[in-house]
């Protein structure tokens, strides 16, 4: 039930777990089986980061650069993107990307939003999905890349195994036409 749901991971937070607390601000964050809290959810990120959890210090990122649930920041959300994107971690460097693929806090630039998608998608054990399908758009539309079909459908085919309902269709649309 929601209600078990809140108490373990309420309980797993409360004796200092990083997942748990991280676990529980993604339940304030959303509003998941408790009340909407945002500043709380920020609070329990810190919490988790302080201990350790990089997935606490991506959530509190994630938070600056959306600017949900505290001010928008987003020279502190690249800080600390860059920071964990140098540990390794995919996901920063699949938001560095998306970053420089936007030109959010940098100018744009997409051979490194390019060179950021790749590293996070073939640099680490697992691929990561949504840096594949990023890639496949980019080679699909020849932008910060040179333009590649093939290629294309072969990178939004391994991201759609490994589920990503995006790639999913992309590669539908592909395949529909031609």
């Amino acid at each position: 039930s929601q209600e078990e749901a809140v108490k373990w991971i309420q309980a797993s937070a409360d004796a200092q777990y990083p997942e748990g607390i991280c676990a529980l601000a993604n339940l304030y964050l959303h509003g998941k089986y408790v009340a909407s809290d945002k500043p709380k959810a920020f609070k329990l990120a810190q919490a988790a980061q302080k201990l350790g959890y990089d997935k606490g210090k991506l959530l509190m990122a994630h938070m600056y650069e959306t600017g949900d649930g505290i001010e928008r920041n987003i020279p502190e959300a690249l800080e600390i993107y860059k920071s964990l994107a140098e540990k390794g971690n995919a996901e920063a460097e699949r938001s560095l990307g998306r970053c420089y693929y936007n030109g959010v806090g940098v100018l744009k630039d997409l051979s490194r939003a390019t060179d950021y998608f790749r590293s996070a998608a073939f640099e680490h054990d697992e691929p990561d999905a949504e840096a594949l399908c990023f890639l496949g758009y980019l080679f699909e539309t020849g932008e910060g890349c040179e333009k590649n079909l093939s290629w294309a459908a072969q990178l939004y085919e391994i991201s759609a195994k490994l589920g990503l309902a995006d790639a999913q269709c992309n590669l539908g649309w592909m395949y529909e036409h031609g």
